[in-house]
């Protein structure tokens, strides 16, 4: 097992999403909500066109999803990260109904597997260059990491990032997000 990266660049998380989007409006849109909502990828996947929008088209203002691994309902609000891109994938895929899932194949109506996710997520960082060919550390876990130390470098308290990602202890979330030594070092760089 190698240990997958949060994206901790800004600059290339606009360079993922300007990539994905000329390549694909699904892989987009996915790229775009997984760090927008910091669900798991089993739940990404198995969202239905149903769960985003209302039944008379418009794009629900909250998106109610029943996490596989812990069982429990989260209520997430649709910023404009999510509501645009939600947006832009519908006029590019009129046909759309209901009942279909979010994120399907090309060839069917089944979901996309989490193995085309992978592949997905580290092509577009070798493309920005997060990563050489056939290096490892960007995967589909790093769409969730991205937004957790995103939402820490934002200056959000770590407990309610715990809480989004449904950790138990802050100590997993910052293992997790990747708070590597040199930025607690970078603390005592200046005085109080």
């Amino acid at each position: 097992m190698y240990a997958v990266e949060p994206i901790r660049s800004k600059l290339k998380v606009i360079a993922m999403k300007g990539y994905l989007k000329d390549k694909s409006a699904r892989d987009y849109l996915l790229f775009c909500l997984g760090i927008n909502t910091a669900l798991r990828v089993s739940d990404l996947l198995k969202l239905k066109v149903g769960d985003v929008v209302d039944r008379t088209g418009q794009v629900k203002k909250i998106l109610r999803v029943r996490e596989g691994k812990t069982g429990k309902e989260r209520r997430i609000v649709v910023n404009d990260q999510v509501r645009s891109p939600l947006l832009w994938y519908f006029k590019q895929s009129p046909a759309l109904e209901l009942g279909d899932y979010l994120f399907t194949a090309k060839l069917s109506k089944n979901p996309i597997t989490r193995i085309r996710v992978h592949q997905i997520i580290s092509k577009a960082a070798v493309a920005v260059g997060l990563m050489k060919e056939g290096e490892r550390g960007y995967s589909c876990h790093t769409m969730r990491k991205t937004y957790g130390y995103m939402k820490r470098k934002a200056g959000f308290p770590m407990e309610l990032i715990m809480e989004r990602l449904g950790h138990s202890s802050p100590s997993i979330t910052k293992r997790y997000i990747g708070i590597t030594s040199d930025e607690v070092a970078e603390l005592d760089k200046n005085g109080i």
